[in-house]
């Protein structure tokens, strides 16, 4: 049997999902790793239904003030990526930007003036960004730093 070269022509487009759909499949969805508790212990009082998009992003509003937590994974993580140089190129005059020791593959936090701190770390062959839109704090910062290193261990 002879097969038409027009449906030759999809043959390289279905290698190369075969070789990517593993990778996505193998991805845990961010709101199974980021549950609404998590959320709760960085954002505060009660929280209103999580928002999914389409797995790769989990966010959280407060039902009481104008606060929120997202958590995002995208894999996979940027080959050779050099995670502090790309983030710092982002950070405006007043933002503080930290490495956290013995965090992923790689880690950047940063704090924000508009009362926005940002948590990036690779781990996994996964990057995963968690930010939380509230005033910072060391507790704050603390308490992120705790709900990342749970995130990374379950991947």
């Amino acid at each position: 049997m002879r097969i038409p070269a027009h449906r030759l022509a999809v043959a390289p487009l279905l290698v190369a999902l075969a070789a990517v759909l593993p990778a996505v499949a193998a991805t845990p969805k961010a709101c199974d790793l980021f549950p609404a508790r998590a959320a709760a212990s960085l954002v505060g009082g009660p929280l209103n239904a999580p928002i999914d998009a389409g797995g790769i992003m989990c966010g959280y509003n407060s039902q009481t003030a104008n606060l929120g937590a997202t958590f995002t994974i995208t894999g996979p993580a940027p080959q050779g990526a050099n995670l502090k140089r790309s983030v710092g190129a982002s950070i405006n005059k007043g933002d503080t930007l930290d490495v956290i020791p013995g965090l992923g593959d790689q880690n950047v936090f940063v704090t924000r003036q508009n009362n926005e701190s940002d948590l990036t770390v690779i781990a996994g062959g996964k990057m995963l960004i968690l930010r939380v839109d509230k005033p910072a704090s060391p507790a704050l910062k603390s308490a992120m730093v705790e709900v990342m290193k749970q995130i990374v261990g379950k991947l």
